[in-house]
């Protein structure tokens, strides 16, 4: 078992609403360095026929680097395989990669958001270049322009090789205190499952990330004070950053402070509060949003009841890689 990476070199980011002239500041892309999606690219990608579904175990999730000393911007998407491609399979992926990077990430007109974690500071980079020009709620990031397979490069690492590089990258990046790679460890953190020296790490990474102003950061400290991970649980402090986190406009703030409200952590249970915190996240993409609001749509709580725009943000959510709302569709479609 290994992993393929398929990564590409450009000069600028692709990233576009509308007409508008790619990202070239340097100072924009660097704000971007260590970005990764939150979701699997594979949910937006034609594995077609033969073996390849079965060599592709998981994955696909796209990054960003980039470089100031030579002002490159490297995009690059990681698969986890079974085994070696053929020649044909690796063809096929690496077409099917420079798709789905030309297709882009973000909220089309529909609103259906692929990545909001990817898209939605993708989004906000290119508002702040171009200012008034760029509308927010109809963004769609074009990654780039590259479209031959002779321009990108695929490279097979072994697991322990890919990961060591890249938490070299993030460790390197930390100590040049950049807040998104302080998140993308402290996650690392929390995913190995390991003892309570890896969640206090988490937290730590957390706390300096959020005390940069960094809203994911903010988020991940109130939810790590939520149950005590890393750290005595505080459910007043972990209120307090949920609520720094939503004035930041940070989607997850929206969810996790909703999330409160509809249960009665920490603060009086509100079920109108947290319909109001649900529509405003779901309005970013964020797909918890879209289904706890489907939820509440459905049994009419903190709300008139819905049935139809119920259906229509299990849906949205569904497409959006929230697997599991394939039940709550079927109902509603049965009904």
């Amino acid at each position: 078992m290994g992993i393929i990476e398929i990564s590409a070199v450009t000069k600028a980011l692709e990233g576009k609403l509308d007409d508008l002239k790619p990202i070239t500041d340097p100072a924009t892309l660097q704000r971007l360095h260590c970005l990764a999606s939150s979701e699997s690219c594979l949910d937006y990608i034609d594995i077609g026929e033969g073996d390849l579904d079965e060599v592709l175990i998981d994955g696909g999730v796209l990054r960003f680097d980039y470089n100031p000393e030579l002002n490159l911007f490297r995009i690059t998407t990681a698969y986890d395989v079974s085994r070696r491609l053929t020649e044909e399979e690796e063809q096929h992926l690496v077409a099917e990669t420079l798709s789905q990077w030309n297709e882009g990430v973000g909220c089309n007109d529909f609103g259906n958001c692929h990545d909001s974690v990817l898209a939605l500071p993708l989004a906000q980079a290119i508002m702040d270049e171009h200012g008034d020009e760029a509308e927010f709620g109809t963004v769609f990031v074009d990654l780039t322009d590259i479209n031959e397979p002779s321009q990108v490069q695929v490279s097979y690492f072994d697991d322990e090789t890919s990961d060591d590089a890249f938490v070299k990258d993030l460790k390197t990046q930390i100590a040049n205190n950049n807040p998104v790679a302080m998140v993308g460890m402290g996650q690392r953190f929390l995913d190995s499952q390991g003892d309570e020296q890896h969640d206090a790490k988490a937290y730590k990474l957390f706390t300096q990330a959020a005390d940069m102003n960094h809203p994911l950061g903010m988020v991940m400290v109130g939810r790590c004070l939520q149950v005590g991970v890393g750290c005595v649980a505080n459910q007043s402090q972990a209120i307090e950053w949920f609520r720094k986190a939503v004035d930041k406009g940070e989607p997850e703030g929206f969810y996790s402070l909703g999330m409160c409200y509809a249960n009665g952590e920490g603060l009086e249970k509100s079920a109108e509060e947290a319909v109001n915190l649900f529509r405003a996240g779901a309005t970013m993409g964020n797909v918890d949003c879209l289904a706890e609001l489907g939820r509440c749509l459905e049994e009419g709580v903190g709300t008139e009841r819905d049935l139809e725009l119920a259906l229509t943000c299990y849906k949205v959510a569904y497409d959006a890689g929230l697997d599991e709302m394939d039940e709550a569709i079927a109902r509603l479609q049965k009904n």
